[in-house]
């Protein structure tokens, strides 16, 4: 440090030939590790003074040395991935609960989306505020959205159950249709129950169960598959105890592959 007496015209700072020594022992830091030691010589400029009487601007000579520090991420494992991982997790019991079990469901999803709140506000609150996204901004915005789609999965879920058992006709006994007609469901009129022939194609009846499983009935005049709109928000809800532990799995792939290699 010197005097703003001297400009660059006059005095020119410069740096030793070995100005920083670190012991072999790097010094220990609760979050940080030291990594390097970066030194610059710059020529700072000075605008002129308000009450001065004179135009022109000066140049200063300043040393800058810089510290490359790298953060430590355990503490975070800990306190904020493995809890949050957890209460994604969570999120998904509602799945393997009756469509039609609001309290529970909803209890249960409103709960686990607040708790996750909290749990990103405390860490937040110990990280420096900075204009760009971090990478723990990103794995809270992606918890954030999983967690959310499991609570508009059950709306949907619902919204279908209460359509009661009213058949709907599907083109193809296959999954693209079958969400497809949960979404425009083309209902058909009430069928008497002697046309109908027994389940197939692995789907289960729903006598003497106590959870029900989707069933796929035929009409023989016509072949073409039916299925209630109840079986179809159960077959929705066994379709996401599966979609969605999968999506997450390749979600934490590629986040923890890309934190690991920057």
């Amino acid at each position: 440090m010197d005097s703003w007496r001297y400009n660059a015209s006059e005095l020119l700072l410069e740096w030793d030939s070995h100005p920083v020594t670190i012991p072999p022992s790097k010094p220990y830091l609760t979050e940080y590790s030291l990594m390097d030691t970066v030194t610059q010589v710059q020529d700072q400029f000075a605008e002129p003074s308000a009450v001065a009487d004179t135009n022109h601007s000066y140049m200063y000579s300043s040393l800058t040395l810089t510290f490359i520090l790298n953060r430590q991420y355990g503490f975070y494992l800990m306190d904020f991935y493995a809890p949050s991982i957890l209460l994604v997790c969570i999120s998904w019991v509602s799945f393997w609960m009756a469509p039609d079990a609001v309290p529970g469901r909803t209890i249960l999803g409103a709960s686990t989306m607040l708790t996750f709140f909290q749990l990103g506000i405390e860490t937040g609150s110990s990280l420096p505020n900075v204009s760009y996204i971090r990478s723990n901004d990103v794995w809270f915005f992606a918890c954030t959205v999983f967690i959310f789609l499991s609570l508009a999965e059950f709306a949907f879920v619902n919204t279908i159950w209460r359509y009661g058992d009213q058949k709907v006709q599907l083109k193809k006994p296959t999954s693209k249709y079958i969400l497809k007609s949960s979404v425009h469901p083309h209902l058909q009129q009430d069928q008497p129950s002697h046309k109908f022939k027994k389940p197939r194609d692995g789907f289960y009846s729903k006598d003497n169960e106590i959870t029900p499983r989707p069933r796929l009935d035929v009409i023989p005049d016509t072949q073409e598959p039916v299925m209630s709109m109840q079986d179809i928000a159960i077959w929705v809800d066994e379709k996401s105890r599966i979609v969605f532990p999968l999506a997450f799995s390749l979600f934490n792939a590629a986040y923890w592959g890309v934190l690991y290699q920057s």
